[in-house]
């Protein structure tokens, strides 16, 4: 069996909150969020799977994206809408994969939970899937899935997916491998708004894999060094600033998107966050395999005062 052409509906999302009109789609509520689990498809002990819903249309369609996570970062492998189907009265779903499956269902409550029957049409071979979401919690949920064989319904996959944020959610851990490869020396441009001054940075992988050291300015009298690191599973960052400070940030697993990773303030040494100038928050975009956007905000008397923006390209591994 090929993992990689099931699954298609593992919740993963990136928006929250309720839509101005629910209706019918009220039971997906529960699925907007974002989710993720240890393991692949193919594989339970490596890497893991973040999957993504938000409303749209005002609350009249769900929208959701499925991700593998692996050493090289996230990789997109379906996207799904939900929405209300008049004709057959029930809420229906296609879903698309990267490799060009195709898959075509419809979603209905079952007891405190969902179930979701689809096919799945690969080449020329139509399957026969069934799925289940069952919620022991409103930041868990078990995924089973079914296939079908010889008219019986068989379990070939079963997980649990946690909301991101919350105990043994992993994504704190997959991000610091998506730092990692970020290893290298980068020129470009930064400096206030979209940056005005040519810059260097640097990463490195020390402390036997533990660590990513990212050095900004190498050599000028006013470097600066930041370095990632996991606290268990959660990652983490203290900045080394040249005003003589050292701001702590951790990832921000709710806020991030695919290409970008947030860091949100928490805390720091020598100095007072309700009135010192210091870095307080950022962001990392991943535009390319060797190019990347960055942006640092800076605040002063206890208020944002602006960012530092970096946009760079990888000249050496």
């Amino acid at each position: 069996m090929n993992w990689n052409r099931i699954g298609a509906f593992v919740v993963v999302a990136a928006g929250l909150g309720t839509p101005a009109w629910a209706g019918e789609l009220d039971p997906l509520g529960r699925m907007i969020g974002n989710w993720v689990t240890k393991g692949t498809w193919d594989d339970p002990s490596k890497g893991g799977i973040r999957v993504e819903n938000e409303w749209a249309l005002d609350g009249r369609m769900v929208k959701g994206q499925s991700y593998l996570i692996t050493e090289k970062g996230e990789q997109l492998v379906y996207e799904s809408v939900f929405a209300w189907h008049p004709g057959k009265k029930k809420i229906a779903f296609q879903s698309y994969s990267t490799w060009g499956d195709f898959y075509d269902g419809v979603c209905e409550t079952k007891g405190d939970g969902l179930e979701l029957t689809w096919t799945g049409f690969a080449a020329d071979k139509a399957t026969e899937y069934r799925e289940t979401l069952a919620f022991p919690s409103a930041d868990s949920y078990v995924w089973t899935v079914f296939e079908k064989k010889n008219d019986k319904w068989a379990e070939i996959k079963k997980s649990t997916f946690e909301r991101a944020g919350h105990a043994d959610a992993g994504a704190g851990k997959a991000a610091f491998e998506r730092i990692k490869t970020l290893a290298g020396t980068w020129h470009g441009k930064a400096g206030e708004g979209d940056g005005n001054q040519d810059a260097v940075v640097e990463y490195k992988i020390s402390a036997a894999n533990n660590v990513v050291m990212e050095t900004l300015f190498p050599g000028s009298n006013h470097e600066m060094i930041s370095m990632y690191y996991l606290v268990g599973d959660e990652l983490v960052m203290t900045h080394y600033c040249a005003m003589g400070n050292q701001p702590h940030m951790r990832f921000d697993a709710r806020a991030s998107k695919p290409d970008t990773l947030v860091f949100a303030f928490d805390g720091g040494t020598n100095f007072d966050p309700k009135k010192d100038a210091h870095i307080h928050c950022g962001q990392i975009r991943f535009v390319g395999s060797d190019r990347i956007e960055s942006r640092w905000n800076h605040w002063g008397g206890g208020s944002d005062q602006g960012s530092m923006g970096f946009s760079m390209t990888r000249k050496e591994r």
